[in-house]
């Protein structure tokens, strides 16, 4: 506890708390820590209804519109096979993809490609703590299917992507937590394809910026993939 103190050096009166400042900790998730893994899926097609997913044949994500991720679900290590269906039916297979799964790792499986040409494209999610003080962690992914090479950057400020051509990713970079005001660009020509506007990044987050096209032209869409992990206190 500390006073200000203002004009001459005379105490204003006021009080304050020091707080000490912060690292990241160890900070396992509970899924890893239980020797689980985890997935998720999401559906990045326009102009395809709703999807459900079967996982080794058995009904595990439903009612997944476009543009819609999934939360994780836990998984014992092992094998699954994701199979893609449209909604209410468990047959044609649409798209699929086969996960090893592993204990503490996480994977994305996003329905891309057009209507009638679907494609399962498996991500994996490395929300490992990076030891960096006061950072938040946000990757562009391009699941917009005929899209150019994007970039992405800073309004009025720094580029943070670039050239991420689709299918492809832009991985976890470190920014400040704070409200950033982000813009996708067309990397070869500069224009503004898409204005994400104000979005607010927390410190120790892991977050992953998705962009889809539309009949009417590209879109984005933001998912935390990680909560803060645990600190620990430094004076």
């Amino acid at each position: 506890i500390g006073t200000l103190y203002g004009y001459n050096n005379l105490p204003l009166g006021i009080t304050y708390t020091e707080r000490s400042s912060y690292v990241p900790g160890p900070g396992l998730s509970p899924s890893a820590a239980q020797g689980l893994g985890r997935l998720r899926v999401g559906h990045a097609i326009s102009g395809t209804g709703a999807l459900e997913v079967l996982v080794n044949g058995s009904l595990t994500f439903s009612a997944l519109n476009f543009m819609d991720t999934a939360a994780y679900q836990n998984f014992a290590p092992g094998v699954y096979t994701l199979s893609f269906v449209a909604a209410g039916t468990t047959s044609p297979v649409l798209a699929e993809s086969t996960v090893n799964l592993g204990p503490g790792l996480d994977y994305t499986v996003l329905a891309t490609g057009a209507p009638g040409a679907m494609q399962a494209w498996t991500i994996q999610d490395d929300t490992s703590p990076r030891g960096e003080i006061s950072r938040a962690y946000l990757r562009l992914v391009n699941a917009a299917n005929g899209a150019p090479k994007l970039s992405l950057k800073v309004r009025m400020g720094n580029e943070i992507f670039n050239n991420i051509t689709y299918p492809g990713i832009g991985d976890y970079t470190g920014l400040y937590p704070k409200r950033h005001n982000l813009d996708i660009l067309d990397a070869e020509t500069g224009q503004t394809i898409f204005e994400m506007g104000k979005v607010t990044l927390e410190d120790g987050a892991f977050y992953t910026l998705f962009v889809y096209n539309t009949a009417t032209g590209m879109t984005a869409g933001l998912k935390q993939d990680a909560a803060p992990t645990a600190r620990m206190n430094v004076t």
